[in-house]
């Protein structure tokens, strides 16, 4: 009996080892990311036609909505590469590693610097739904980036971004927005860092940044 009592305490012990690990582990762990990629069709001049043009369909690498995990380090949602004329709409699901923490998103300079005025449109929503009950910021253009400049925060887990953007993109050399874990309910065995530690831009310093933390 008494051998048998003792592996049952090893047991629960380790039980209670690993659950503690995952725990810790899952918000330390890096973003995790699932996306789509974004299709385009071609149009090049082969020789070798009658006609001369053939249709050639290309499958972009680069993300193009999906499901972002966000963590303790801000984080960049990245965003296609489009031609004059080119159309495409990605929507981002952005959700935290535990229920009770919330998400923040910061908007950088390099959406008035590369975009121009009128060929990009930003929806964002509290939750994980596009509902117009719950939106949270719109830009359209120049003269809207006001309204998404100061850093957003979620009430819930979940934020849902949708960005609309037509043709004649200009490369893009930096981050569009920053998302990241920014504020919420502490549960025991949690790990929580400020995400200005890893600043990668002005608006996660800490006089943009409001993030709350409860005990």
């Amino acid at each position: 009996m008494g051998i048998k009592s003792h592996r049952q305490s090893w047991f629960i012990w380790i039980l209670y080892a690993t659950i503690t690990s995952m725990l810790v582990l899952i918000t330390l762990a890096p973003p995790v990311l699932s996306f789509n990629t974004m299709k385009k069709s071609t149009t090049i001049r082969d020789e070798n036609e009658a006609s001369g043009l053939v249709t050639r369909f290309e499958e972009y690498v680069e993300p193009c909505g999906g499901v972002l995990f966000a963590n303790i380090n801000a984080s960049s949602i990245p965003v296609p590469m489009l031609d004059e004329g080119e159309t495409v709409e990605c929507a981002w699901t952005i959700r935290s590693p535990h229920p009770s923490l919330i998400i923040g998103l910061a908007a950088t300079q390099v959406v008035v610097n590369y975009y121009s005025p009128n060929n990009l449109e930003i929806d964002i929503y509290d939750g994980g739904l596009p509902d117009p009950n719950r939106k949270l910021a719109h830009w359209h253009g120049v003269h809207d980036f006001n309204k998404i400049l100061s850093p957003i925060t979620t009430t819930g887990d979940t934020m849902f971004i949708n960005y609309t953007s037509t043709g004649d993109v200009e490369p893009m050399m930096e981050l569009v927005f920053l998302y990241y874990i920014c504020g919420g309910t502490i549960q025991n065995d949690m790990v929580i860092q400020s995400p200005v530690f890893n600043a990668r831009s002005v608006y996660e310093m800490p006089d943009f940044l409001q993030c709350f933390w409860l005990l």
